[in-house]
């Protein structure tokens, strides 16, 4: 049983240690296509890519914050990040990055909205990325 215990106690520490180990070069990623994208001469397709890039590298920096998140429920931290942001865009933003699969498997992914749907939303927009990943 101690054995178990040590066992699970390094796995948490290794998540937390790698986890935020991540982060830092993931920064560094997110800005430099901020930097790129900003260049004035790109042209539109480059600039395009260079958002979708920057988007699935965001992308994996809420999947470090899963990580994060697993530590903090298992050291009965964790809380949920609630804040205003715009539903529409976020599902719009999730579909854009899981359309790069579904395209090469010949799926079409869209999302059709009610007209009187209000955009500003307040709840956890991670968490509702992760139910549409997994949902999709």
């Amino acid at each position: 049983m101690r054995e178990l215990k040590k066992l699970d106690q390094f796995k948490t520490n290794l998540i937390r240690t790698v986890s935020h180990d991540y982060r830092t070069p993931l920064n560094a990623i997110v800005n430099g296509l901020d930097m790129i994208s900003s260049y004035r001469a790109l042209p539109k397709s480059l600039v395009n890519m260079t958002n979708l890039c920057k988007q699935a590298s965001q992308f994996l920096l809420v999947l470090v914050d899963d990580l994060l998140d697993y530590y903090q429920l298992k050291t009965n931290a964790f809380r949920i990040k609630v804040r205003d942001f715009d539903l529409v865009k976020t599902i719009d933003v999730t579909l854009e990055l899981l359309s790069l699969k579904a395209n090469t498997s010949k799926v079409e992914l869209r999302a059709n909205y009610d007209p009187t749907l209000q955009s500003v939303f307040h709840s956890d927009p991670d968490r509702l990325r992760q139910i549409l990943i997994n949902l999709v």
